[in-house]
C-alpha cells in the first residue's frame, strides 16, 4: 500500500568554521493504516552540494512516524556550492511501500 506522504523540512545555521542542517519530518499514512502498523521501518536523509553528496544517514521512524537529523559541515567540504539539498527516502516496511520526498534546499 502506498503511503500518503513523505514530508521533509530543512533550516541551515551558519557558524564560523561549519554550517550545522537540521532535517525533519514526517511520514503521512493512508486513510485505515494504524501508526502502530505503518510507524515502523527507516528514513534515509540524503544532504547534497551540487552533485556531491556529503550525507546519507539511515533514521528510524518514531511512533508518531517523525523522524529528525542534524548534523555539522565544515565549510571545506561544501566545495563553494551556496545551497545544500536535502531530501528523504522512507525505505517501506511490510504495510507500506517505499516513497521519496521532495528536495528541500538551504542556504550554505
Amino acid at each position: 500500500m502506498p503511503p500518503g506522504g513523505l514530508t521533509i523540512s530543512a533550516s541551515s545555521t551558519l557558524g564560523r568554521s561549519q554550517i550545522i542542517v537540521h532535517a525533519s519530518g514526517a511520514l503521512q499514512l493512508p486513510a485505515g493504516t494504524s501508526a502502530q502498523r505503518g510507524c515502523f521501518g527507516t528514513v534515509w536523509v540524503q544532504i547534497k552540494a551540487g552533485t556531491r553528496t556529503l550525507a546519507y544517514t539511515p533514521l528510524p521512524l518514531s511512533s508518531s512516524c517523525r523522524y529528525h537529523e542534524s548534523r555539522n559541515f565544515a565549510y571545506s567540504r561544501l566545495h563553494h556550492s551556496s545551497r545544500l539539498r536535502v531530501t528523504a527516502r522512507f525505505a517501506g516496511n511490510g504495510t507500506l511501500q517505499p516513497i521519496w520526498s521532495r528536495s528541500a534546499s538551504v542556504r550554505a
